[in-house]
């Protein structure tokens, strides 16, 4: 989406580029002049809704201010053919400022000066050489370990919002109430519906086994259904499963009361309805354990 924003603010200045000063409008005849106006307003309507798309777009990371954005579009659109190298450094300075933010709302303290002081040092050299082509698989690196702390950070504001603490408080009072239940350094509960045999389930066991995912309600968020499902103990869907499995024997059914940490996390599962931080149960029954 930020790339799609920086392609379509670039075909505005380009489009303003070609016609945007008062001195290039035709003068041709009426059917020429309506054609141009045509071609001036469907072509306006048509990147107006490139950026209505970004600018509406509910799963943007911010808001922004129509009328600033407009204000911005207004100064590009005064452009004349003599200023071509400025407003590539616009359109250059946009993707600079992108990448600025990107760092900026990941981590705090990133440098906007000691950035546009390295953006100068190398577009002020006479080539490309092969060091800078390094900078570039380096940078790659770095944005790597910049992705994992925004991931870092955006689940840190999901454990901390009101939702995922009164999810939390409502696991901790479900857990505290059970009884007649085992439970697990980890913080698994759980109970044994139907015994199983001798033969147990191992980390690395292949299985052929049924679960149903409930919320703590009982709602149902994910299943198999009646037919059981081949799986790899380390291939299940949550962790908790993984944990579950190996807690089991052949032909048993147990029901597992998973924490949050080892169910759908602090991002939840929006889709299905599962908030911050919600635990989860888990029945399974391992029907068979192949010889492989």
């Amino acid at each position: 989406m930020k790339k799609s924003l920086i392609a379509c603010v670039a075909a505005a200045m380009l489009t303003g580029i070609a016609g945007c000063s008062d001195k290039n409008a035709a003068t041709g005849s009426a059917d020429n002049a309506a054609f141009l106006d045509s071609l001036a307003t469907i072509n306006g309507e048509a990147i107006g809704a490139n950026f209505a798309s970004f600018l509406n777009n509910p799963n943007a990371p911010r808001k922004f201010d129509k009328a600033e954005v407009l204000r911005g579009i207004r100064e590009v659109m005064k452009c004349d053919t003599a200023n071509l190298s400025y407003f590539i450094g616009l359109q250059m300075g946009m993707e600079a400022f992108q990448n600025y933010m990107n760092m900026a709302t990941a981590v705090d303290g990133v440098s906007r000066q000691k950035l546009m002081t390295a953006i100068q040092k190398t577009v002020m050299a006479d080539s490309v050489t092969a060091d800078m082509m390094q900078l570039r698989q380096e940078a790659g690196l770095l944005n790597q370990k910049l992705q994992e702390l925004r991931i870092k950070k955006a689940e840190e504001a999901k454990i901390n919002s009101p939702e995922a603490a009164q999810n939390r408080k409502d696991a901790e009072e479900f857990f505290n109430a059970l009884s007649d239940v085992k439970r697990t350094d980890n913080g698994i509960a759980y109970k044994t519906i139907t015994p199983g045999k001798d033969k147990a389930v191992e980390s690395n066991s292949r299985v052929l086994a049924k679960y149903t995912i409930t919320k703590l309600n009982g709602d149902t968020i994910n299943t198999t259904g009646a037919e059981p499902r081949n799986m790899y103990v380390q291939g299940a869907p949550l962790k908790g499963i993984t944990e579950a499995l190996q807690l089991m024997h052949e032909g048993e059914t147990a029901t597992f009361y998973l924490p949050w940490e080892l169910a759908y996390g602090a991002n939840g599962l929006p889709t299905r309805n599962v908030g911050p931080c919600e635990a989860m149960a888990v029945t399974i029954t391992v029907t068979e354990i192949p010889a492989d």
